[in-house]
């Protein structure tokens, strides 16, 4: 009966020693991944840091730009509201830039780029009237609204 004994304690004892590595496995490999996931979500939180600043000095630039006649009402529009948009502002943020989003939706349908070269020059000066007429009715509401999104921005 000793030695039944003593190959059962053996056996637990064994059982217990490759159960006990196991566990120091299992944690090691469960703190390396926690690790990991850490480090992917600091790597991510940067990443979204700094595409956010390059959003803000985007609509700095362009900001700027349009409050030095340097770039058109329009197309500063477009690319402001863009920007806007893509910061993920709540709706009360968003609506302190109202002037910027009503001409930038005002204008959307007309085409720009490649479509905008390719159009008959008939239709050309009909969005250049239309622009220019949007343009001329919100031009000091955009701009003002421009200057309150630089002073956000500083």
């Amino acid at each position: 009966m000793d030695a039944i004994f003593i190959v059962f304690l053996v056996v637990a004892l064994l059982v217990i020693a490759v159960l006990s590595v196991v566990a120091v496995r299992m944690t090691r490999l469960v703190r390396a991944a926690e690790r990991a996931q850490q480090e992917r979500l600091a790597a991510q939180a940067q990443q979204q840091a700094e595409t956010r600043r390059q959003r803000e000095r985007g609509l700095r630039v362009i900001g700027m730009a349009l409050l030095d006649d340097q770039v058109g009402i329009s197309e500063a529009c477009l690319r402001l509201a863009w920007l806007i948009e893509a910061l993920e502002w709540s709706a009360a943020e968003r609506s302190e830039y109202g002037a910027i989003l009503d001409v930038a939706a005002a204008v959307d349908h007309i085409p720009t780029h490649e479509r905008w070269q390719a159009l008959p020059a008939t239709e050309r000066r009909d969005f250049e009237r239309q622009m220019a007429e949007i343009e001329a009715a919100h031009a000091d509401a955009v701009r003002e609204a421009v200057r309150r999104l630089l002073a956000r921005l500083v």
